[in-house]
């Protein structure tokens, strides 16, 4: 199933979007992805032109089985757990770096030091 841009939609149709709408919109994002041929391409296209795409997902019946499965998975990770465990890894890789760096000038020192012995 394609989705279809806003403007190439029947009239009728058009993208006015009520606030029921949205409700399930990420969720129903998340779907078309997950059933697509090539995902990384159509989460490219939704994330590049997400305005004219959101009247055509919000449209696709939302799969109780996917939205049981995202909360399950929410319930799971109390908010802020992500975001968490993401900074961590983001400090283990600085200080990866950091050391590298360190080890790399400490080398470097030696050899200069090697070529001032008589």
């Amino acid at each position: 199933m394609a989705l279809e841009p806003a403007g190439h939609l029947h009239p009728e149709l058009c993208c006015v979007l009520q606030v029921w709408d949205l409700k399930d919109l990420g969720l129903q994002a998340s779907q078309r992805i997950a059933q697509a041929g090539d995902p990384l391409r159509l989460l490219t296209d939704i994330s590049q032109n997400f305005p004219t795409l959101a009247a055509s997902l919000s449209r696709l019946p939302a799969n109780a089985s996917l939205a049981a499965e995202v909360r399950s998975n929410q319930r799971s990770l109390p908010a802020g757990v992500l975001l968490l465990l993401l900074l961590l890894l983001l400090l283990l890789l600085l200080l990866l770096l950091l050391t590298q760096y360190t080890l790399h000038i400490l080398i470097g020192l030696r050899a200069e030091c090697n070529t001032f012995k008589p």
